[in-house]
Order: C-alpha cells, then structure tokens, then sequence
C-alpha cells in the first residue's frame, strides 16, 4: 500500500453525498472534502462512519468510490479519511479542478 502521506494533499472546499450500505441499509451523508490528493480525501461529516467500508462520493455528475480508513471525532463531526479504489485513483483530478489551486510540479505529474 502507498503511503498516503507521500502524495501531495490540496486544500478544497467541495460538498459531496456518501453513500454506502450498513447491516443491509441504504446510508447516505453529506460531507465537505477538506484536502484532496491522487489516492484519497479527507472529508469532514456530522456522523461517524465505519472503519473499512467502501462509500461512494457523488458530486454533481461524477462518482469516486473509496474505502474509510479512519475516522476522527471532533468538536463538530467526524474527520474521515479515504482511500480511493479502483478507477477512482485515476480519476480523482476530475473533482472540479478549476476550484482548486494546482502547484505547477503537480501538474507535470499528471
């Protein structure tokens, strides 16, 4: 597994629907990304969520699936980190780039 520390994290503000299933139910929260890099996010949410299940981000017309690695209560929700899976670690750079302030080395890596 990569460690996640070593890919650059970038400073968002984009809002995004969780959705995933528990115990056979349909869950869904909102949550707000605060940093985002090539292998995951981590995003601020009102309720805990579980550690190890895979949740799907939907915003506007797009769709990243990820695994929760951790979650972190704070004074006023959870800190969430994901990891994407799949097709989403190559498609992450496709959450409304053009709202996010991109280092110039980044983008020669791309």
């Amino acid at each position: 597994m990569t460690n996640r520390r070593l890919q650059q994290r970038l400073s968002d503000a984009e809002l995004v629907m969780l959705s995933w299933n528990e115990n056979g139910t349909a869950m869904r929260q909102l949550g707000s990304i605060e940093n985002i890099s090539l292998n995951g996010a981590g995003i601020i949410v009102d309720g805990a969520l579980p550690v190890g299940i895979t949740v799907t981000m939907t915003y506007g017309e797009g769709e990243l699936t990820a695994t929760v690695r951790h979650c972190t209560a704070l004074a006023e929700g959870h800190f969430t980190g994901v990891e994407f899976v799949g097709d989403s670690r190559a498609s992450a750079l496709h959450f409304h780039p053009e709202m996010l302030v991109w280092p110039s080395s980044f983008k020669s890596d791309l």
